[in-house]
């Protein structure tokens, strides 16, 4: 947490780099002895909710971050390793056409990987007839890792007949313990439920004094504030989180009049 100067009047910035939180967490706990809670004790704290927020933002319908890959096939090939490292959930796949301004767009559909074959009454080879673009074959694709890599396949079937491209949009996995420590991490506006979390986490650690007795106490009472507080701050990203995702004023396309 910065502080500076705004005209003739002091303010507090408050976004905060992944290091300022586990400041911020010190000033939480009435400023403890060094080392109880060590800071590298803090960071480790602070990064792990920091992932714990990252993952529930990305597990929403519309995640934080989304990127896109070409998923390029071959005819004969099946199975393919996607091209980038860095796929966190896969949202869509959708046909990429050549230069002919013929191609229409078509989503694909995702499948279970042990599903996949499940009531397919056709030969695995069997050419897309039924599409305008004949080249994409594909009528379901399931994505899957291997040996608990990290690695990202796709398994495209039918089996593909003839080269093509296939448009894949997904979330970007963010990775906490990766963060440069001047970076601000995302969720900017929730800074301090990332502070309040790591406080309240940090306290069996916490002593301020050489007397047992009086850190129980200290500890008790800063649990009871901590605890009061944090459950509005987690209000505040709940309700962030859902609209999100809930339903709102949208267009539709009918063709008769709604009764």
């Amino acid at each position: 947490m910065l502080r500076g100067i705004h005209g003739s009047g002091e303010y507090i910035k408050l976004f905060m780099q992944l290091r300022d939180i586990s400041t911020a967490a010190r000033i939480e706990l009435l400023e403890p002895l060094e080392q109880r809670p060590s800071r590298r004790y803090l960071l480790q704290l602070a990064t792990s909710n920091l992932q714990t927020y990252m993952n529930r933002l990305s597990n929403t319908g519309r995640p934080w971050a989304v990127s896109e890959t070409l998923l390029v096939v071959s005819p004969g090939l099946s199975e393919y390793l996607m091209p980038v490292s860095d796929i966190g959930k896969v949202m869509d796949v959708t046909t990429v056409g050549d230069e002919s301004n013929a191609h229409i767009e078509r989503q694909i559909p995702f499948w279970d990987l042990n599903d996949l074959r499940t009531d397919w009454n056709a030969p695995s080879n069997i050419p897309a007839i039924t599409f305008f673009d004949s080249s994409h074959t594909a009528q379901r694709i399931a994505f899957s890792r291997k040996n608990w890599e990290d690695a990202v396949y796709a398994t495209v079937w039918p089996i593909p007949q003839f080269p093509c491209a296939y448009r894949v949009l997904y979330g970007v996995k963010g990775s906490a313990p990766t963060m440069s420590l001047d970076q601000e991490p995302i969720i900017t506006q929730h800074h301090y439920l990332l502070s309040t979390k790591t406080a309240l986490d940090a306290l069996p650690g916490s002593a301020w004094w050489g007397n047992e007795d009086e850190n129980r106490i200290r500890r008790k009472e800063l649990q009871a504030s901590l605890s009061m507080r944090l459950p509005d701050l987690l209000k505040q990203f709940e309700i962030y989180i859902r609209n999100m995702t809930v339903s709102r004023m949208t267009r539709r396309l009918t063709y008769s009049i709604d009764n």
